[in-house]
């Protein structure tokens, strides 16, 4: 292992097992976020994307959308 990792497991061992679980939270989302980003950085992912917003851009200057949210109850 290098010098770094050896040194972050160290550091680990003294936290408390809550401040453990919130920085393998944290690590996890940065893991999630780093293979999303991969995943939509490949140029299939990006045209694919790029059509379904000509798409939906389309929709919406011919009055099929309506206006909305995630989540909104």
């Amino acid at each position: 292992m290098n010098n770094q990792v050896d040194r972050m497991v160290e550091e680990a061992k003294l936290l408390s097992y809550d401040e453990l679980k919130a920085m393998s939270e944290r690590i996890l989302d940065m893991l999630d976020e780093m293979e999303w980003d991969m995943l939509t950085s490949k140029p299939e992912a990006k045209k694919i994307m790029g059509e379904l917003g000509d798409k939906a851009w389309e929709e919406h200057l011919a009055g099929k959308t309506r206006e909305g949210g995630f989540g909104r109850d």
